[in-house]
């Protein structure tokens, strides 16, 4: 609750700023589009406060806004889970996410939260089975989720209810080594299964870290993916993730964001760690400069 003091002592000004800086930190790995939360209001109109900023922002890069039902309230849980649901059609944003969990939302909330705004017009994505399992994946065979993210204690068995579905698996694998956790995604199964598999970084104060070349080192060594499979799921998997069609590979017709890299090829994403590879970044065609 630490950083949910801070950003509400926080002007929308100085927020904006911060967001801002660290859109083009994240463009310096290579990122050309992002998707940004709310969630650190944890009250609901701190939380369209956060959303009506998302909406603000002057980026280099595209911003995809999601408005995410992160945590309940210590106090008033049913009640606030009623105000969610009246403010969902002020939200404003292309998303709405909501943390289904053991510590957060249980399924039935999740569920409800959702409905509403798959028929208020909002995409759907899903934190689904981080902490613990409680049925939360479950829920890709009853709406249109397009993400669900995290998946590190999904059961192998609910792996063919994703694949089914036709929703994406988002992968964090900074957030497995911030957590310390042994838990693992049911990466073979998914393989077998073909299921897409996207990877982000969860940047959040639990997983503090802008770059996208991290994402693609970890997957490889934690998660066991190919360095093909890392850099795909970095790329046109996350663009699948949201929905984007028109970007993510190279070729005719989608949209020209590249990344030159200082690198021998393609493996070496992955196997070298630590070091800034983007060597030039290019947004639509057009060279981005960094601060």
């Amino acid at each position: 609750y630490k950083t949910v003091k801070y950003t509400k002592e926080t002007s929308d000004q100085e927020l904006l700023n911060i967001l801002q800086k660290r859109i083009q930190l994240a463009t310096s790995f290579g990122t050309t589009t992002v998707e940004v939360k709310t969630g650190y209001g944890l009250d609901i109109d701190q939380e369209l406060r956060l959303a009506r900023i998302l909406k603000s922002v002057k980026s280099p890069i595209d911003v995809v806004t999601t408005f995410l039902v992160h945590i309940p309230p210590p106090a008033g849980r049913e009640n606030y889970v009623k105000e969610v649901l009246k403010a969902i059609p002020y939200a404003g944003t292309t998303y709405v996410d909501v943390f289904c969990d053991s510590i957060a939302f249980n399924v039935e909330e999740t569920r409800t939260i959702l409905k509403k705004a798959a028929e208020a017009g909002y995409k759907l994505r899903l934190h689904a089975d981080e902490l613990e399992y409680i049925g939360c994946s479950d829920l890709v065979e009853e709406l249109p989720i397009d993400s669900a993210d995290h998946l590190l204690n999904t059961p192998p068995e609910n792996v063919r209810k994703i694949a089914k579905s036709g929703t994406v698996a988002t992968l964090l694998p900074v957030t497995i080594l911030t957590l310390r956790t042994s838990k693992k995604p049911p990466v073979d199964e998914m393989r077998r299964l073909r299921v897409p598999i996207a990877i982000g970084t969860d940047f959040s104060p639990n997983s503090w870290s802008l770059n996208m070349q991290t994402a693609i080192e970890l997957a490889v060594y934690l998660l066991g993916l190919t360095p093909l499979e890392a850099l795909i799921a970095a790329t046109a998997n996350a663009a699948y993730s949201l929905r984007l069609t028109d970007r993510g590979i190279i070729q005719p017709g989608k949209i020209a964001d590249l990344v030159i890299w200082d690198v021998p090829n393609y493996h070496w994403l992955a196997y070298e760690i630590g070091r800034n590879k983007a060597k030039l970044v290019l947004k639509r065609g057009e060279p981005l400069r960094f601060l």
